[in-house]
């Protein structure tokens, strides 16, 4: 039985360095370009809910990005998102994967 990577609530997320994996889950808050995606990282209360918290994320997608559970139409303004990637030395997350849980949980 294969186990659920959980994600990295904001004190995990800020002490990860450079080229570390991460994953965490946060909502879109602004999309500065097509492969840019701002927002804040979410902290998990219980399976279908979530809080925000001032830990504020800048994501980077790009044509390797794998999405799964939807598609980049559902990757907007205020779309909840789990994104595994690997953080650079400025501390922006390069995604490998989005998993897009706006249906299935709400953050609030």
């Amino acid at each position: 039985m294969k186990m659920k990577a959980q994600a990295a609530g904001p004190a995990q997320f800020l002490v990860l360095r450079p080229g570390e994996v991460a994953k965490i889950v946060f909502e879109v808050s602004a999309m500065p370009s097509d492969n840019d995606l701002n927002g804040k990282v979410l902290e998990k209360q219980d399976e279908t809910h979530y809080t925000p918290t001032a830990t504020e994320v800048e994501v980077i997608t790009g044509a390797k990005t794998a999405i799964v559970m939807g598609n980049r139409a559902d990757i907007r303004k205020g779309a909840i998102l789990h994104v595994t990637g690997t953080l650079d030395e400025n501390h922006i997350l390069h995604a490998n994967q989005l998993v897009v849980l706006t249906e299935q949980v709400s953050a609030r």
